[in-house]
């Protein structure tokens, strides 16, 4: 009875971190404000500070929230009361009662909008080894192919190879531009190769590469730029098994 409960709970739920408008906001290990997206680590749960609404991450304008609830999800798969909190802050109480979460538990938050027209979606959150950043949703890299599609990592066909055209961001809220990119390959004996483009697209040097490549060989689209930045973007390194 308690799993059923468990899973209808579930169904009213939009566990999608692609459309999830609700953020735990924490400070972090700098003693900075940083935001989380579905998992969370320990350290950073236990210094919430409160939940953010938006109707994406890059918004500058928070919806605001009257009242929220938040749920516990227990080893035994049910889901006792829930701890009541006003406004957006995340007090004291509620905080001790995270801090009871262990490793790969979870708990559910409902927030309710000031603004009785504006639904806010439930959010899932659960305790992980590493928390998730909305930049790591929001601004993953893909490499778009020739005729139409994207390509965001793992096993690919020598043939598709081909097709590699440029590499991009989708789903963008920032309208980020690749401005260069590394292809980076590590041969049987160890050795590296490594080929620079200057602009989004795949360079003639990479694309010849490509064809020689044999299958069952790994390569890495890595330290990819963006425009307007001096610094190269992190976690958006995309790993490429040739099948």
């Amino acid at each position: 009875m308690k799993r059923l409960v468990f899973l209808c709970f579930l169904l009213v739920l939009p566990l999608s971190a692609s459309s999830q408008l609700l953020f735990l906001e924490y400070m972090n290990e700098e003693g900075k404000v940083d935001y989380c997206l579905g998992n969370v680590k320990k350290r950073d749960l236990d210094n919430s500070v409160r939940f953010v609404a938006k109707k994406n991450f890059y918004d500058a304008e928070e919806i605001p929230i009257k009242e929220y609830s938040v749920s516990l999800l227990t080893d035994a798969m049910c889901l006792p009361p829930s701890y009541k909190g006003e406004g957006d802050s995340i007090s004291a109480f509620i905080r001790n009662n995270l801090k009871r979460l262990k490793e790969s538990q979870s708990f559910y938050v409902r927030a309710i909008a000031k603004d009785p027209l504006v639904r806010i979606p439930s959010a899932a959150f659960s305790v992980a080894k590493y928390t998730v950043s909305p930049h790591e949703v929001y601004q993953r890299a893909f490499v778009k192919l020739a005729g139409g599609g994207t390509f965001g990592g793992a096993s690919i066909s020598k043939d598709s190879l081909s097709l590699f055209k440029e590499v991009c961001f989708i789903d963008n809220e920032m309208n980020m531009v690749v401005k260069a990119f590394s292809l980076l390959c590590f041969s049987n004996s160890g050795n590296c190769v490594k080929y620079r483009s200057r602009s989004s697209s795949f360079s003639d040097e990479m694309l010849n590469f490509l064809k020689k490549i044999s299958k069952g060989q790994k390569f890495y689209i890595t330290d990819i730029s963006i425009e307007g930045t001096n610094s190269k973007t992190n976690h958006k390194t995309i790993e490429v098994i040739v099948n």
